[in-house]
């Protein structure tokens, strides 16, 4: 999910520092502790991988543009290449 070796380990450490600092609220009658764990590690995941995509984009969108002073075309150009590579991302 996480696709990064790096920030899959952050995921699992973040969701077990929520199960040790949550275990009390655990309801064995709802379900398996290992049910209730896998779904935090899931989010964490989740999160993770937001933050990341958020941090990229972010990283793009403030980036100064390439030659500064180019004309319409070209600001046109590389908006539309900026666009594509933040898609693919």
């Amino acid at each position: 999910m996480v696709r990064d070796e790096s920030l899959a380990e952050d995921a699992v450490q973040e969701a077990f520092l929520t199960v040790w600092r949550t275990a009390a609220r655990f309801v064995p009658e709802k379900g398996k502790a290992s049910t209730w764990i896998l779904t935090l590690v899931h989010r964490r995941a989740v999160d993770v991988v937001r933050r990341e995509q958020r941090r990229r984009t972010d990283s793009l969108d403030q980036a100064p543009e390439p030659g500064g002073g180019g004309g319409v075309d070209e600001e046109a150009w590389l908006r539309l290449q900026r666009e594509r590579v933040q898609a693919a991302l």
